[in-house]
């Protein structure tokens, strides 16, 4: 918090059954030192098979950069279903006007899946902003594959809340 770094690996949050997970990475806007998690290698996958909230707010950063090509998707809410009562929430919220800072997710050369053969929120608001850039970034909702009764539910709200799917070849999906 408030202008620290700290670097994983994958993130994972709510990954087994009963593992119910919540990460917050939160801060103070304090013009360009934000506090930042750095993902350095995996994805960020939240709520796969069970239920994992990650929250990013007040100058939160969150920085993935190091999956590999074989993980065509960086960022996963709402994965492989687990039981019936798993979810994935993703929330990024805030922006300073007076600094520019804002609460963001940044996923390098990979792609979003929310609802992912299973259930997943993402909320950005109150000036939130999640980029996914690379040459075939990829934004899927509610992608069912091989279960019945996946969700995936995006809200964007508020004055400079943005998702930016940037690359050559950028593609939306439900």
């Amino acid at each position: 918090s408030n202008g620290s770094t700290g670097s994983t690996g994958g993130l994972l949050i709510g990954n087994t059954i009963p593992g119910v997970g919540t990460v917050t990475v939160s801060g103070v806007f304090s013009g360009g030192n934000q506090t930042t998690l750095e993902v350095t290698s995996g994805e960020i996958a939240v709520g796969v098979g069970n239920t994992g909230t990650l929250i990013v707010s007040n100058g939160g950063y969150i920085d993935s950069t190091g999956h590999s090509a074989n993980d065509t998707v960086g960022l996963f809410v709402g994965e492989n279903g687990g039981p019936p009562s798993s979810h994935g929430n993703v929330t990024v919220t805030g922006y300073d006007p007076s600094s520019g800072d804002r609460s963001e997710i940044n996923v390098e050369g990979g792609s979003a899946a929310v609802g992912y053969s299973g259930n997943g929120t993402l909320t950005i608001t109150n000036g939130g902003n999640v980029t996914l850039s690379g040459n075939d970034a990829t934004f899927v909702a509610g992608y069912a594959g091989d279960k019945a009764n996946s969700t995936g539910t995006i809200s964007i709200d508020g004055a400079n809340s943005t998702l930016q799917v940037a690359g050559s070849d950028p593609q939306y999906g439900a």
